[in-house]
């Protein structure tokens, strides 16, 4: 134990680390350390290193083998940043039958796996999964506006085979929207994380706001996919407006990552074009459940638009706005 006298200067308190505790930590002049408040007052300090290290484990007792919640939990703690989940289960439940479950459950999270099985349950824990959430954002934008593309394709075309593998990327979206969620919950949590890098907590705000758009119009483009599937062609007005939601979702996807005001000024007009087309498509197509996943695709277009402008505004922060 070491005592300390506190110090002022300029009206801030500070007391000096100890030299021994700092050199075990490898800590230097702008290290980073966490400072905590206990509930009894105490303070703790924690370096950099230990903070991210520090791992997050979930115990799940599984009695009755209800494998929609067990999902949910699952995909719910591997969101929030979980590092291990131990899964233990009742004597009436097979354990082959669990473990081909979630077999298929890890095949939409990155990076959980299960490390090892016991006769009354199983462990996942994350193996690795590298911190760069702009490039995962760039990935989905780019997979569901291929989707888009060539679902563009598969209606003018009645093409079958094209809408069917369309409907096969799903699960690549919905792997890629759940590393998103991931990433995002780690940094909220810990924003030690973000250090060296140029995203703040906002930038992390936008991408999961806009990842869960970009999922939502994945979900929806394979929704049409299979309405195209099931009746061999769609109403010929869907075509047209697919080709307008792909031009204006590619200039999406461009504002979001720039920090040019006046390119994407325009796209707000744009939003007001879309906004007009979804109130006519009513009157112009039959078909309730074409009508239903053409105005959500529209719809989220200019959700996800609404937040590239504001990712822009915020990149822009501090200097000068030319109009």
């Amino acid at each position: 134990m070491s005592i300390r006298k506190i110090q002022e200067v300029k009206g801030s308190y500070y007391v000096y680390l100890l030299k021994d505790w700092c050199n075990k930590n490898n800590l230097k002049a702008n290290s980073l350390v966490k400072l905590e408040e206990l509930p009894d007052g105490s303070l703790v300090v924690k370096p950099h290193e230990k903070i991210i290290k520090e791992k997050s484990i979930f115990k799940i007792n599984v009695e009755n083998l209800d494998l929609k919640i067990l999902k949910q939990i699952i995909k719910a703690v591997y969101a929030i940043g979980a590092d291990i989940v131990e899964i233990k289960v009742g004597k009436n439940i097979k354990l082959f039958e669990l473990t081909e479950f979630i077999i298929k459950i890890l095949a939409t999270l990155p990076g959980l796996e299960i490390v090892e099985e016991f006769k009354d349950g199983v462990k996942l824990q994350n193996t690795g999964l590298g911190f760069d959430l702009p490039v995962v954002i760039r990935k989905l934008f780019t997979t569901v506006y291929s989707m888009l593309s060539s679902l563009s394709e598969a209606v003018k075309n009645n093409d079958i085979k094209l809408a069917e593998s369309i409907i096969n990327r799903d699960t690549e979206v919905d792997r890629n929207y759940m590393i998103v969620e991931r990433l995002s919950h780690l940094c909220v949590k810990n924003p030690f994380l973000l250090w060296g890098s140029n995203i703040t907590i906002i930038d992390i705000l936008h991408f999961n706001i806009a990842g869960k758009y970009i999922e939502r119009i994945g979900d929806h483009i394979v929704g049409l996919a299979y309405e195209l599937v099931e009746k061999g062609k769609l109403d010929g007005n869907i075509s047209e407006l697919i080709v307008s939601v792909i031009s204006f979702y590619e200039k999406t996807n461009q504002i979001f990552f720039t920090k040019n005001f006046k390119e994407a000024t325009p796209l707000l007009n744009q939003c007001e074009i879309l906004e007009d087309n979804i109130k006519r498509i009513f009157s112009s197509i039959e078909d309730r459940m074409q009508v239903f996943h053409i105005r959500r695709i529209m719809r989220y277009c200019i959700d996800l638009a609404q937040i590239a402008y504001y990712q822009m505004l915020n990149k822009l922060a501090g200097t000068p706005i030319e109009l």
